[in-house]
């Protein structure tokens, strides 16, 4: 990734007065998406044109557990009308090609993994995230925890709404500190581009062939 325009890819969606965070993953229950819809009419208080981006169709095999029914996603709805925020949750219910992850990435001012697995030791979505060099605000599972820290994005416990609320609040209302987190991320994502593993990967041969 270059270091996006996020103004450039909110023209191209037609959200350019929207405060954007994107969620990018095959869905279920244990992605914790439903912690985040809770966590907007905090939101919402001082954030008045916030959106939340759901992007991705439900996990087939969690569809296959159910006999086809959308449970998690029904929930969803359920949610967002009981709360009255239909204004601010967009359903994005496909699997997204490259281009278009890029475009919902791109487009985002922060991107939110809530997963419910501490366990949980990798993420494609946070993965492009940070590359893009986004605001990442991430439960601490073990590779949120390993990639983001306190200093290239901001860890909010499991399962709290109200610690995903004020996350995006604080960050809001401090855009030099998002500013520093975005820059620390995005040179931490250089490093994982494949011109840098690559280069890893030769020097690490280099070492072996000198032991042996």
């Amino acid at each position: 990734f270059p270091k996006f325009d996020t103004s450039e890819w909110k023209k191209r969606l037609r959200l350019e007065k929207r405060v954007v965070a994107t969620s990018i993953n095959l869905m279920s229950e244990r992605k914790g998406n439903d912690f985040v819809v809770a966590a907007i009419p905090e939101i919402i208080k001082t954030v008045p044109n916030f959106l939340y981006m759901i992007v991705g169709e439900t996990h087939p095999m969690v569809l296959a557990g159910s006999g086809g029914k959308d449970i998690f996603r029904e929930k969803l709805y359920r949610m967002v009308s009981n709360l009255g925020i239909g204004k601010h949750v967009r359903f994005i219910q496909r699997y997204v090609s490259i281009s278009e992850l890029v475009a919902y990435i791109g487009a985002s001012d922060y991107y939110i993994t809530p997963y419910n697995d501490p366990q949980q030791a990798a993420s494609g979505g946070l993965a492009y995230a940070i590359g893009a060099g986004k605001l990442c605000i991430s439960t601490p599972y073990l590779y949120a925890k390993e990639m983001l820290n306190d200093t290239r994005g901001v860890l909010v416990p499991f399962q709290n709404p109200m610690g995903l609320a004020g996350a995006v609040k604080r960050m809001v209302r401090y855009p030099k500190q998002k500013a520093k987190l975005e820059k620390n991320a995005y040179e931490i994502g250089r490093t994982m581009s494949w011109i840098n593993i690559g280069h890893q990967y030769y020097h690490l041969f280099h070492k072996i062939l000198e032991l042996d």
